[in-house]
């Protein structure tokens, strides 16, 4: 989504007294300078939105179940109760975190090698979804998608 959509979509929130999730999950992705890599740079986000994201798409995680989750201090219920607290309590009650293996498998992906390689991948499967973007293109279809995702779809 752009930064206006984003935008209105923060605004809408605030009117009506809503929580967005937003899941950041391909953020490493995104290369278009109009595009947001996290809901947290749209202005007032912090009162309305929780931000999830994990090592799943760009690190290869995906059945490791390793991320975070961001519940701003700002982000309270209609009565002034911090959500934070009921995310707490629900998430330590609920789950007693990732094993050391998965942990330290994160904390790798983190340092300057782990980015280098994820990185390398990330550029790797966006030149493989421009080949199949400009080749349907070139077919007459029309595509979406394939600038900031790994995706296109083709209609």
């Amino acid at each position: 989504a752009t930064k206006e959509q984003l935008t209105s979509l923060v605004k809408m929130c605030k009117e009506r007294g809503s929580i967005l999730v937003f899941d950041a999950a391909y953020a490493p992705f995104i290369r278009s300078p109009d595009v947001p890599k996290s809901i947290f740079e749209i202005e007032g986000a912090k009162e309305v939105a929780i931000e999830c994201n994990s090592f799943s798409k760009y690190a290869g995680f995906t059945g490791v179940r390793l991320g975070w989750t961001v519940v701003p201090a700002d982000l309270k219920f209609a009565d002034g109760t911090p959500v934070r607290n009921d995310f707490t309590r629900v998430m330590t009650t609920a789950f007693n975190g990732a094993s050391n293996v998965v942990q330290e498998g994160g904390l790798a992906c983190l340092d300057p090698e782990g980015m280098k390689e994820i990185n390398t991948l990330i550029d790797y499967y966006l030149e493989n979804a421009n080949m199949l973007r400009e080749t349907m293109i070139g077919l007459g279809y029309d595509v979406y998608g394939g600038t900031d995702a790994p995706y296109i779809f083709v209609d």
